[in-house]
């Protein structure tokens, strides 16, 4: 039956392929540097922002649309969402907006989870945002997570200080985009008989050049007494929308990359691009331990470098939602080589994994398709993903599906909104290259919003009881439930 499958789609995806159905910007209200992101012009009114707590992502000085015949709403100093989990996990969000100008926000967020006996994993945060100016973000940021599990004691602390400029003239020389932070952090675990303490300082910093016909961006981490840096060297030709070239360096690997972007655009909503954008991906305790919770670092930490990630794409009517007879598909290939990918391996401790950092090709295929008539709409999607490890001998990645197909169906009526999906998962295996069986995850979501400020929401994951892994030594994703409620006041 395997094998039928797999003729079956990689037949069918070698024809349609795509790869990643994340949108092309995403934006969190709750990120700690606001950089503003713009896709498609859209109407804007301050006025209509001021009870949203993402008003601190659109800028100040552009200009107000007034609308004398809408009662705006009054705005909200406070935001709280709770969220409460079957797998004995509590999640607590609180934020508190100033309406003066100089200090934005103060937060704090709460996350505990224990899945089983002997397994907990507590992490508590602080930040707080000021906007000095109209083009200025500062932020500060203090973390802790403390873990247990099966021998494994690790605590982990971290504070940081972050800017964001629009706009900075330094020695006559325009810059744009100046994105720093400094931050120290100590992490100590204790994994049976190992017992290690890293202290590290971080420092990232990254600006936007602009020299009228080129355009020269660069970007510096340092942590982990090491130095990674990616600068590009842009222009514009009558063929390309961007070219150039990037330089990349993570303390250990050095590599030059084209990096191009090539557009077509046959209709208004029909784009068919090909493009090469490298990436530098840093990777820190925080996000780690975010991610998998329990883990034991033998390894100092590193960027990951993505010099080739060429993407070939065409989409049509994928992002169009305001039709009520709506049908859109996108179609992409993607291609990339990751140096110093991060994955997890076993430890000294069996009941513990352990980070490593390898060399990984991937080839992503995809295809996804929207259809519907408002308020009911049906998505279906189709994903081949080739990934191995070079350093290897070229071996599968592990815990990364061959195959996946996606089935979701969304009623959205205000105030009520509720989802069905279906994702199928094939051909996947460990990290010793052994077969895992297939994966039916089977979820169900629905959100019911009180009034404009409240809402409370629910979501039943794996309810066909698969076993899905992210490691064999960390607990499965079992079938489970979760409540939660947003309120702003």
């Amino acid at each position: 039956m395997k094998q039928i499958f797999l003729i079956v789609f990689m037949f069918a995806t070698a024809l349609t392929a795509q790869i990643q159905i994340l949108p092309d910007i995403n934006v969190t209200d709750e990120s700690q540097i606001k950089i503003y992101l713009y896709k498609k012009a859209l109407p804007y009114s301050g006025e209509s922002l001021a009870a949203d707590s993402l008003s601190a992502f659109f800028p100040r000085y552009l200009p107000t649309l007034p609308d004398p015949e809408v009662e705006l709403p009054h705005f909200k100093s406070h935001y709280l969402n709770i969220e409460g989990d079957t797998r004995w996990a509590l999640e607590g969000t609180y934020k508190f907006y100033f309406p003066q100008n100089l200090l934005s926000s103060f937060g704090a967020r709460v996350s505990w989870l224990a899945p089983k006996g002997n397994i907990i994993s507590r992490h508590y945060q602080l930040n707080t945002d000021l906007t000095p100016e109209n083009d200025e973000h500062l932020g500060a940021n203090i973390l802790y997570f403390d873990s247990e599990k099966d021998g494994l004691d690790s605590k982990f602390i971290a504070a940081s200080i972050a800017s964001y400029h629009e706009k900075l003239s330094l020695f006559d020389v325009n810059l744009s985009e100046l994105s720093s932070s400094v931050g120290v952090s100590s992490i100590n675990q204790d994994n049976l008989a190992f017992e290690s303490t890293t202290s590290q300082l971080m420092i990232n910093h990254s600006h936007l050049i602009d020299l009228k016909r080129f355009e020269l961006r660069n970007a510096i981490n340092i942590y982990s007494e090491k130095v990674a840096i990616h600068s590009s060297f842009l222009t514009k030709s009558q063929t390309f929308e961007k070219v150039g070239v990037d330089l990349l360096f993570n303390g250990k690997s050095f590599v030059a990359a084209p990096s191009f972007i090539w557009r077509h655009v046959p209709d208004f909503d029909a784009e068919l691009s090909l493009s090469n954008l490298p990436m530098s991906k840093t990777n820190d305790y925080a996000e780690l331990l975010e991610k998998y919770r329990w883990l034991y670092f033998s390894q100092s930490l590193r960027n990951t470098l993505i010099p080739l990630n060429l993407r070939l794409r065409y989409e049509n009517g994928f992002d169009n939602r305001a039709k009520d007879d709506h049908f859109g598909f996108r179609l992409q290939f993607t291609s990339q080589y990751r140096i110093s990918d991060a994955h997890l391996t076993d430890s000294v401790n069996p009941d513990i994994p352990e980070l490593y950092f390898t060399d990984v090709f991937a080839n992503q295929s995809s295809a996804i398709a929207r259809f519907g008539n408002s308020p009911l709409y049906f998505e279906q999607s189709v994903k081949l993903d080739l990934a191995y490890m070079t350093e290897k001998s070229w071996i599968r990645v592990p815990y990364q599906p061959l195959l996946t197909i996606g089935s979701e169906i969304k009623l959205d009526r205000y105030p009520y909104h509720c989802s069905l999906a279906l994702d199928q998962k094939y051909f996947s295996r460990d990290h010793f290259q052994n077969s895992l069986p297939e994966v039916f995850d089977l979820q169900f979501a629905a959100a019911y919003d009180i009034d404009l400020f409240s809402q409370l929401y629910i979501k039943a994951s794996n309810l066909l009881g698969a076993d899905i892994w992210d490691f064999y030594s960390l607990p499965k994703q079992g079938t489970e439930l979760y409540a939660g409620f947003i309120r702003r006041f």
